[in-house]
């Protein structure tokens, strides 16, 4: 069997694929989207969301969280203060512009205390200072001018104050940290002064007062990263640049006479380019440089003020650590710092130099994830131990906190910063299986390589179920495939190539089980989610091959085969990297790159004879260019749509690129059209596939939209990315959602997912409301739902233009043993109200939703006689109905037919047409039937003049005392109006009934059933009966009546005429009064009885041609 699904199409010869696959099939049913986005949320790792199936009722439904967020700390020293330490870095948090943050090192917590943002400052590269009992802080940007500011941070109340807004004049973009002299802070800026090359600068935070002291220039020495040194009345420094040669220098200022002198330019041979600052110890002054020395590795070096000399003591060479960043710290007669790279692993070192013997001892070797790496920073002493950052390594490849211990040799790893063991950065989609979600991050888990995880959208339960690390794949961003009881997915690196793998994963033993390397011969970096067509993966690869420019491979899953179809090359496209679709036998797709105009290109591929046709190449004019997704088929099967990333190609200059286009294109004619600019308010840069609902299309993009911007993202248009509709009809593109940070932020090669909701829990015990719907001429030829609040399904109707009205319902859930009548019938643990405001006057088609659970409790249950209900699967479910309210009771019922029942996710739906609504009750068809002690042959009725005559024929009498003809006005409430003696005999017998001038009721349908009681007094009820009553010019008709709250007078009349209404009470004072505007025809006109005693009320009722009172009975 084929499946043809419009969308992302994907066939499937399996009917394991239905599950995942029938959301996109047919307009019954109720769907919602699921995404992902790849940032954003709280820690800015992701976030899982989901929305209506037309693109509004946004929820969070999980963000991708960190133990430890914040990331890469550069030239930061931690600072103690009552007992913990304090820092910042440069990275992470919930915009990615890094944290301050806590840690205890008698618990080991890690607390982020304040979120840095575009808002306020990012990029704080330097140490906290503690004057006081508040922490003081340089910001590389941010503030008035983006420019950075001086902060001030209370660790008490959290309070975050932006102090002081630099700007060109008075010095700009520090990376340094602030040092305290007489209750003053000083520092210095890499850029802005008077010669642009940074300045040194006095801050007082009794007055708020900024001073620049000294405008520093490239001959003196310019660009300082560091912090100043006091010693013996003068603070010395460092310069990055600048200097006689060029490499940066040595200075001294006194902020008394305000004089800066230049006390050596470093040559190269002795160092050049130090970054950190200068560390006091016996009088001299010790430092580090990033290069220079024997082998231009850096430089440790020895500065005398009083003689003037500077002396290199160390030249780092790799084995003993290279290019160091950060300060050294002085302790018991030796220097201890780290380089940043160099070592066994070449990822730095930490070192101890000893001042009197002069020889450096490598102490530990930076490993990456076992311990950190790439330290840029300076070591804190605690008296005993000393604490470190490192800018990277361990799980989150975000850096560590560490410490060691000299006098042991003891080192450890205290906290991992980001640790994502659940998961981060998601790319790629989900997959509906068994009723869960499953997908996939590229980042996080154990070994910082992924992993694939679980959701359970019943209740709300996110599971880790594989941790990627390396061997068995790493980094996961393609999709999933539900197959045969297994996932089957791919990743882009990892494997014995690390190009990449395919693997299979059984969700019954949690097994995941790698079936192919991807490598470059065979291809390597597999693109999007492969197509499953003919019982074989179809896929791509952005790289490898022959020409290193992706090749289009089939893989068996079965025989576990893989072959390598056809290798791209750059004249007829490189580089793929979205899905595949099919139509008509042949397999289309799109390469980012290559084609004539190195834009990408749409091609065909016949699996049959293994032949490759290029059909379009992207054009560089304002077309649309790069599509990094797959193409979407349409309704029709005539046409695929299709985005591009950007807009225009071969531009010399950043931001000019445009941000993409929607597109249709025309396999069979060639023709291809853009549809639609992106303009970045409605979106930018797409790089998933468009997804149809309801006849529209929808879509993510990666930037655009009115959110906030990012660090470390290349922007074109700005924002965090939208989700969008767009109507191939009208080509109107409206923007559903901003993604703002909090909720989300850059989906990227993230689809949105059309999948089946959950059937609405209840609650056990009680009869719960769902939200009301009114169905009109706007939607009554259509599918309508009802829900609960979350959106999970009650039921649908499709009223086949009849106009209902408000429509409410009701679901009771029983939260007791299976619920049993007095015939012994067993009941499913549900029953259904639904009540519309108008009954319908011709058949409506209605299907309700059960749960998995409440049919397996059926199933399961046995009656007070020791009887199985006989259920064995959703076949054997009949609905039937009376005209009870919501209860927890069972009554005699009456069957309705129904055209079948169907899986829906887990649990089921059945499907009938009814001609009226009521209560809705659910048990095996055979077993309510077969207690009936009478068959009802026929059960018909006719209008006769006013009259309508009722005709019966019945078989088998057994027991049978009478019939009790009743008749309701709305399909709900029946009334008994007469009663038939029965023959009670062998045999078919005949009965007819009248009721007369039913034509004065002043309906327009009026419902008939018979009730057959027993001479025991149990009862069963026919089916029903509707008749259809012409228009009655001037008829009026109050309903319900009795009434307990809000009635409607239903009033017919030949034309126009304004009508006044009284409501009396029984002694004749006026209660309530109206007017209303009548038209010709049918009108209704709402009273609200409700507050009222009950008791007798008259209605009286005067216009033009209208003059009537009627009498009303309030409950």
């Amino acid at each position: 069997m084929k499946i043809r699904l419009p969308g992302n199409i994907t066939y499937c010869l399996l009917a394991a694929c239905l599950l995942t696959l029938v959301s996109r099939l047919g307009a019954q049913g109720v769907y919602r989207f699921w995404g992902l986005t790849r940032q954003g949320g709280e820690h800015n790792s992701g976030t899982l969301f989901r929305l209506d199936s037309t693109g509004t009722q946004f929820t969070s439904s999980h963000q991708f969280l960190l133990s430890n967020p914040g990331a890469s700390p550069y030239y930061t020293q931690l600072t103690a203060y009552n007992g913990k330490y304090y820092g910042v870095t440069v990275a992470g948090g919930s915009h990615n512009y890094g944290v301050i943050f806590e840690w205890d090192p008698a618990t080991n917590v890690y607390t982020s205390k304040y979120n840095f943002s575009g808002d306020d400052v990012w990029f704080s590269y330097g140490s906290l200072t503690l004057l006081g009992n508040k922490f003081y802080g340089l910001a590389n940007r941010g503030g008035n001018s983006g420019l950075g500011v001086l902060f001030e941070w209370d660790p008490a109340t959290n309070v975050f104050t932006k102090k002081v807004h630099f700007d060109d004049a008075s010095g700009h973009s520090p990376e340094g940290s602030l040092v305290v002299k007489s209750g003053k802070l000083y520092g210095m800026t890499r850029y802005g002064g008077v010669n642009f090359a940074g300045v040194i600068f006095e801050y007082d935070p009794a007055t708020n007062t900024y001073t620049k002291k000294i405008d520093l220039d490239y001959a003196t020495g310019s660009g300082p990263y560091g912090a100043l040194t006091w010693k013996n009345g003068k603070f010395y420094g460092l310069t990055a640049d600048g200097g006689s040669n060029g490499y940066g220098t040595i200075f001294s200022w006194d902020p008394v006479s305000n004089n800066y002198t230049t006390k050596f330019s470093f040559d190269g041979t002795r160092g050049k380019y130090p970054y950190g600052s200068l560390t006091l110890s016996n009088n001299k002054l010790y430092g580090m440089t990033t290069e220079g020395g024997s082998m231009d590795m850096g430089v440790l070096f020895e500065y005398d003020p009083a003689g003037g000399g500077v002396t290199a003591k160390v030249d780092f060479n790799g084995s003993n650590g290279r290019n160091p960043y950060g300060n050294l710290t002085a302790t018991s007669g030796k220097l201890c710092g780290m380089t940043w790279m160099g070592g066994i692993n070449n990822l730095g070192v930490l070192f101890e130099y000893d001042l009197t013997t002069s020889g450096l001892s490598r102490v530990t070797d930076f490993a990456q994830a076992s311990n950190g790496s790439n330290p840029y920073g300076t070591l804190t002493w605690n008296g005993t131990s000393f604490y470190g950052l490192s800018t990277k390594g361990g799980s989150a490849d975000a850096g560590v906190i560490f410490e060691w211990n000299p006098t042991n040799g003891n080192y450890q790893r205290k906290v991992d910063l980001n640790n994502a063991a659940g998961g981060a950065l998601p790319e790629g989609n989900l997959v509906q299986a068994a009723g869960k979600l499953y997908g996939v991050t590229s980042k996080g888990g154990t070994s910082n390589k992924g992993i694939l995880f679980e959701y359970d959208e019943r209740t709300a339960t996110f599971v880790t179920k594989i941790n990627f690390d390396g061997s068995n794949g790493a980094l996961p961003t393609g999709d999933l495939v539900w197959l045969d009881g297994k996932i089957y997915g791919w990743t882009r690196e990892g494997g014995a190539n690390d190009k990449g793998t395919i693997f299979s994963w059984d969700p019954a033993t949690n097994t995941l089980t790698k079936k192919v390397d991807f490598s470059n011969s065979n291809g390597s970096y597999p693109a999007r989610m492969p197509l499953l067509y003919n019982g074989k993966f179809y896929g791509t690869t952005s790289y490898g091959g022959q020409y290193e420019a992706g090749v289009l491979y089939e893989w068996d899953p079965v025989a576990n085969s893989y072959t390598k179809k056809y290798e791209f090359e750059d004249q007829d496209g490189a580089n793929p990297t979205g899905y595949l679709a099919v139509r008509g036998g042949k397999l289309y797709g799109m390469t980012t790159f290559g084609g004539v105009n190195s834009t990408g290109v749409i091609y065909e591929w016949n699996p049959a004879t293994s032949a490759y046709a290029k059909k379009y190449d992207f054009e560089v004019t304002g077309m649309g260019v790069h599509p990094r997704a797959g193409l979407t088929l349409s309704r029709t099967g005539d046409t695929f749509y299709g985005m591009t990333r950007e807009t225009n190609g071969n531009i010399s200059f950043p931001g000019q690129e445009g941000p993409g286009v929607i597109f249709e294109w025309n396999p069979s004619t060639n023709l291809y059209t853009k549809k639609l600019d992106f303009d970045g308010s409605n979106g930018g840069l797409p790089t998933g596939n468009l997804t149809e609902s309801g006849g529209k299309y929808y879509g993510m993009t990666n930037q655009g939209g009115n959110g906030p911007s990012f660090p470390g993202i290349n922007y074109i248009v700005g924002g965090s990315g939208v989700v969008f509709e767009w109507d191939p009809a009208t080509n109107g593109c409206i923007k559903k959602l901003d993604f703002a940070g909090t909720n989300g932020a850059y989906p990227t090669g993230n689809d949105l997912q059309r999948s089946q909701v959950p059937v609405a829990k209840g609650l056990p015990g009680s009869c719960v409301a769902y939200n009301a719907v009114v169905i009109d001429n706007t939607n009554n030829n259509r599918w309508v739902s009802i829900t609960d609040a979350d959106g999970n399904v009650v039921a649908e109707i499709k009223a086949n233009g009849n106009n209902l009205g408000t429509v409410t319902a009701q679901v009771y859930v029983n939260n007791t043993n299976v619920r049993e009548d007095s015939k012994h019938r067993l009941y499913l643990d549900r029953n259904i109200t639904i009540t519309p405001q108008v009954q319908p006057a011709t058949p409506v088609e209605l299907r309700l939703y059960i749960t998995a659970g409440e049919l397996q409790a059926l199933k399961q249950a046995s009656n007070s006689l020791g009887q199985p209900s006989g259920v064995v699967g959703i076949a054997d479910i009949g609905a039937y109905k009376n005209n009870d309210g919501c209860s927890a009771a069972v009554s005699s019922l009456e069957s309705l037919q129904l055209t079948g029942g169907e899986l829906w996710n887990t649990d089921y739906v059945l499907r009938t047409t009814i001609s009226s609504f009521s209560s809705f009750y659910f048990a095996n068809k055979t077993q309510a039937e077969a207690p009936l002690p009478v068959q009802f042959i026929s059960f018909t009725g006719r209008l006769n003049g006013a009259d309508v005559l009722l005709d019966w024929k019945t078989a088998s009498e057994n027991n049978v005392k009478h019939y009790e003809v009743q008749r309701s006005v709305d399909g709900i409430n029946y009334l008994s109006i007469g009663i038939v003696e029965a023959a009670n005999t062998s045999g078919t017998h005949q009965y007819s009934y009248k009721d007369k001038n039913v034509s004065d009721l002043g309906y327009l349908r009026v419902y008939y059933r018979l009730s057959e009681i027993d001479n025991d007094n149990h009862f069963s009820y026919s089916k029903e009966v509707s008749i259809s009553i012409p228009n009655q010019p001037n008829s009026i008709v109050f309903y319900p009546n009795p009434v307990a709250g809000q009635g409607q007078m239903r009033i017919i009349v030949s034309r126009g005429e304004k009508m006044q209404w009284r409501l009396f009470d029984n002694t004749g004072r006026i209660i309530k009064q109206g007017t209303a505007n009548l038209v010709t025809g049918t009108n209704s006109v709402p009273v609200n009885l409700g507050g009222l005693a009950a008791g007798v009320y008259y209605i009286e009722l005067k216009g033009e041609t209208i003059n009537k009172r009627i009498r009303l009975m309030k409950e």
